[in-house]
């Protein structure tokens, strides 16, 4: 495998330098990540751009997402494959181009007003998101509400439902994913936004310690690209979809 991907790579990764697979790390998130046998979108679409330029990968699901920073930062994991970008995070990662997004929206107990478009406009409520997510503008938006940090949606999706707190901010496919692991009937108990009101990019994120890794997220890029022309990307976004409806 070695010697094919020095030849699929034209010699930009030195063979020296090349692990014989990359070990990932990720959290629960699904249908973007989770463990094999389950939806998991971005997984699959990061693994197979890396598998046709003849680089393995393995991702391991951790419990929270603050294990996988961790490892992250201590060198354990070669890089996570579905990563919103951060400023912080840039400081031991680097970052492919954006190749899936995510769309958060706001749900709140049946009766609740879900029309807001803007996070400004929630004003003398209670709202949970996850502590270890990057939300990016989250707190400038949210001049007038209080944010209430848990450790992952699940977690979340049970404070909102025992009224803890008066709204979520989650992603659209992933609230779904919750309310059937759950039996939790929406439109009896649950009010959905359907304006996005935080959209975020996915990213392949690498360690700065991979040797050649810039050189690996540019083969990455244009694989993805490569995914897009000839079908493969839209079959695996759709055949995802499809299992989790």
């Amino acid at each position: 495998m070695i010697r094919s991907l020095c030849f699929t790579l034209h010699l930009l990764l030195p063979c020296t330098l090349i692990q014989a697979e990359l070990k990932f790390a990720s959290d629960d998130y699904p249908p973007f990540t989770d463990v094999h046998g389950q939806p998991r979108v971005a997984i699959e679409l990061v693994e197979t751009a890396l598998k046709r330029i003849d680089i393995e990968s393995n991702t391991i699901i951790l419990p929270d997402f603050q294990q996988v920073l961790v490892g992250l930062q201590e060198g354990t994991y070669a890089g996570s494959p579905a990563l919103w970008k951060d400023k912080e995070r840039e400081i031991y990662l680097y970052y492919s181009k954006p190749y899936l997004r995510n769309i958060l929206v706001l749900v709140g107990r049946k009766g609740a007003d879900v029309s807001a478009t803007n996070l400004s406009e929630l004003k003398n409520v209670s709202l949970a998101v996850v502590d270890t997510y990057s939300y990016g503008e989250l707190r400038q938006q949210l001049t007038e509400a209080s944010l209430v940090y848990g450790e992952n949606d699940g977690e979340n999706l049970e404070k909102l439902i025992t009224g803890e707190v008066d709204y979520i901010l989650v992603e659209e496919l992933l609230i779904e994913h919750l309310l059937n692991l759950y039996g939790i009937d929406p439109h009896r108990f649950l009010e959905m936004g359907r304006h996005p009101m935080v959209t975020r990019n996915l990213h392949l994120g690498l360690s700065k310690d991979l040797p050649e890794a810039e050189s690996i997220l540019s083969l990455f890029n244009n694989e993805i690209l490569k995914m897009r022309k000839d079908g493969t990307y839209t079959k695996i976004v759709s055949t995802t979809i499809l299992d989790t409806d």
